[in-house]
């Protein structure tokens, strides 16, 4: 029995995967390559120990990592599935939160920047109504909070049937922020 050298070791490791060890990744990793799921080294040395041929890989981290790279190769160069052709209809997003109930007075998400898609920029009066409004607050308040302070006064209830009420919760959550960073 030969002794392996460090050498040998370094040579052994530096050869490009055999036609037997790439067949061994296609029949170990099949699930992974027709699902394209891209592993971590530690997963990979593990299914790697399933297999006598690729078992014999694992003790060289440079040989796990050529497995790696060739099944990540493999993943890349799959065609993409395309799913336009996919039968299943599609619902985009404004016809299935159409079929959402207003149990609260929520207004459904009607305002400009939803129907438009592009951000739209808040009223400097209206950010400054809000921001007077929620100063004395060092946290962000609850939902049902935002909504009864918005429905308290007038100027504010007047903003939220103008914006909607995801719109507005979501600026008192980014007023919080802004303001627990300073």
């Amino acid at each position: 029995m030969a002794k392996r050298t460090t050498e040998g070791r370094t040579a052994a490791s530096r050869q490009p995967l055999t036609e037997k060890e790439k067949e061994a990744i296609h029949k170990v990793f099949d699930n992974e390559i027709k699902k394209c799921v891209k592993m971590e080294i530690g997963k990979i040395r593990n299914k790697m120990c399933t297999n006598k041929t690729l078992r014999n890989l694992v003790s060289y981290a440079r040989r796990v990592k050529q497995v790696s790279n060739h099944l990540n190769y493999i993943i890349d160069s799959r065609p993409t599935i395309n799913t336009q052709d996919d039968p299943v209809e599609k619902q985009k997003p404004d016809k299935w939160l159409e079929g959402i109930s207003d149990d609260e007075n929520t207004s459904t998400l009607q305002s400009s920047s939803f129907q438009s898609g592009h951000r739209q920029y808040w009223d400097n009066e209206d950010t400054a109504s809000i921001e007077k409004r929620f100063a004395s607050f060092n946290s962000c308040p609850s939902k049902y909070e935002i909504r009864s302070i918005f429905n308290a006064t007038h100027e504010l209830s007047a903003i939220l049937a103008k914006e909607g009420f995801s719109r507005c919760y979501e600026k008192v959550k980014g007023l919080m922020k802004r303001k627990k960073k300073r």
